[in-house]
């Protein structure tokens, strides 16, 4: 997942882990780390497509860049 929702992300803080739980730095929201890609939208942390082979994380670039307005903190309103 991106260190970004789509309700806190212009304030630049994203989250942190607290036990099982991801916190939002902004706002307080818990969400369960296991849910974290599958539950979608409001404070959840943004998506990021991905795939494990083995123990590896593959990410792809382009999937990446999908999440590039979370950052562009231009846009701030």
């Amino acid at each position: 997942a991106y260190d970004a929702c789509d309700v806190c992300w212009p304030e630049g803080k994203g989250y942190y882990q607290e036990g099982d739980f991801m916190v939002c730095r902004n706002c307080g929201r818990r969400f369960a780390s296991v849910k974290v890609n599958e539950i979608k939208g409001g404070c959840n942390p943004a998506p990021l497509e991905r795939t494990v082979v083995g123990d590896k994380l593959i990410l792809k670039v382009a999937d990446i860049l999908q999440g590039v307005q979370y950052f562009d903190f231009a846009k701030r309103s």
